[in-house]
């Protein structure tokens, strides 16, 4: 089911017109291009302890508790464009 509602929400961003979405609370921590937008999903702070975080380049991170590190560092960063630019 949560690869279901990956798709549905990232196809629903592109029909109109966004370059991503950003959701959370589905305890899946996520950073991936799916149907031609970024989707992240922060998955939560109780079960994958991971936070999504923005820097100040518009680089998204999802970083996780280090306890819990090493089971999701495959995850790479990419950049976003700023609020700023996409207005």
């Amino acid at each position: 089911y949560i690869e279901c509602y990956e798709n549905i929400v990232a196809k629903e961003a592109a029909s109109r017109g966004y370059d991503g979405v950003i959701c959370g609370h589905i305890h899946v921590p996520a950073r991936k291009h799916l149907h031609g937008v970024h989707y992240c999903n922060n998955g939560d702070w109780v079960e994958s302890c991971s936070v999504l975080v923005e820097d100040g380049h518009g680089e998204i991170r999802l970083q996780f508790h280090p306890l819990r590190r090493a089971r999701h560092s495959a995850i790479e960063p990419f950049q976003v464009p700023a609020l700023a630019d996409a207005a």
